[in-house]
């Protein structure tokens, strides 16, 4: 169970979230600025096909006239997009500023309690050009518009300008000095970038600021919301021998979610009894039937949704029958190992002789 921005959203039935940390195979490559995937395009006024549950990160407070439609919450025709324009957003660990110091047992006040977070600006294919950073507080997430600072509390960037280049990433750090009297707690700050020679740039991300004052909950909201997630958009499909079908398969990124995203199909039993399973509990690979996923490994940015495609081609020799797979999805911040899509072969047509 996931609560994002005072919603409750059920994504798995198991619960067999994994870590957000893995290695990624040797042999997979990096999606980064690929052009075909099937029926997507980045128009996010036009009717969707696509009809996915997706949790409400904060629609209310979305406007199209200042932040990228690209980042629209719930977009699910904005992958080509977020997979080939200019991108860029925060991660790192949480943004969790410390006002107490140990000396073995012994606690102290910090003298000067500051901390930073990364931000990575990807190029991509975009002319020479200049970037740009201003840095607000605001009142929350997709809000745009500055608010004071608290007392005792700066932030800066650095570097807030430069020259990219085509294919170019470049990383930024924002820091936060405070006071040791200093108690702000959920403070947003919104990062705008300018970008010279690419306006249809995704780059301004938002980021939360907490301190940790030794109390037992401090910080406890920074590890709990807005991680990473997907899930079906349809959990059944249908194929006849010798045919093939695709699913869509929704992905959203959360806070401090920028940096490498995987997909991964394998097969799992149809009625799972316990979790998570061991590789070695795992079905064999029917015989017949092909999967693939794309994209499968790609660069995403925070607060983003992407719609990967489940793709199955069916031989005909393959028996007729229910056949089920699960995603293993990876972000930066989160993912999960089990959401369930069943391939129903039934009978086809003879091949010609």
């Amino acid at each position: 169970m996931y609560i994002l921005a005072g919603t409750i959203f059920i994504l798995l039935v198991l619960p067999l979230l994994s870590g957000c940390t893995t290695s990624e195979p040797a042999n997979r490559t990096v999606t980064e600025l690929s052009t075909d995937i099937p029926e997507i395009s980045h128009n996010p006024t036009e009717n969707l096909e696509i009809q996915c549950d997706r949790a409400d990160t904060g629609t209310t407070a979305f406007d199209a006239g200042t932040i990228s439609p690209a980042l629209q919450p719930g977009c699910t025709n904005c992958t080509l997009s977020l997979l080939t324009h200019p991108v860029g957003g925060f991660h790192g660990s949480p943004f969790l500023i410390s006002l107490i110091g140990y000396n073995g047992t012994t606690r102290f006040p910090v003298s000067e309690p500051s901390g930073s977070v990364t931000y990575t600006f990807y190029a991509r294919q975009m002319n020479p050009g200049t970037v740009k950073y201003r840095i607000f507080r605001v009142d929350g997430l997709y809000e745009t518009s500055p608010r004071p600072l608290p007392p005792n509390f700066t932030v800066s960037i650095e570097p807030d300008s430069f020259t990219v280049q085509p294919g170019g990433t470049y990383n930024s750090t924002v820091t936060v000095h405070l006071q040791p009297d200093s108690h702000p707690h959920n403070i947003w700050l919104y990062l705008h970038a300018d970008v010279d020679g690419s306006p249809d740039a995704v780059a301004d991300d938002w980021i939360r600021v907490d301190v940790d004052d030794g109390s037992t909950m401090a910080g406890a909201g920074l590890w709990h919301f807005f991680h990473g997630m997907g899930g079906n958009c349809q959990d059944l499909i249908v194929i006849p021998q010798g045919g093939s079908g695709s699913v869509p398969f929704l992905i959203q990124t959360g806070e401090r979610d920028t940096g490498m995203v995987s997909v991964n199909l394998t097969t799992y039993p149809c009625k799972p009894d316990h979790g998570p399973l061991r590789p070695d509990e795992l079905p064999k690979k029917p015989a017949g039937i092909h999967e693939s996923v794309k994209p499968d490994l790609f660069t995403a940015r925070s607060f983003a949704n992407y719609i990967a495609t489940l793709s199955f081609s069916v031989d005909h020799s393959a028996m007729p029958g229910d056949y089920c797979y699960s995603v293993q999805l990876r972000t930066p911040t989160g993912g999960g190992d089990y959401s369930p899509v069943t391939v129903r072969v039934i009978p086809g047509m003879s091949p010609r002789q």
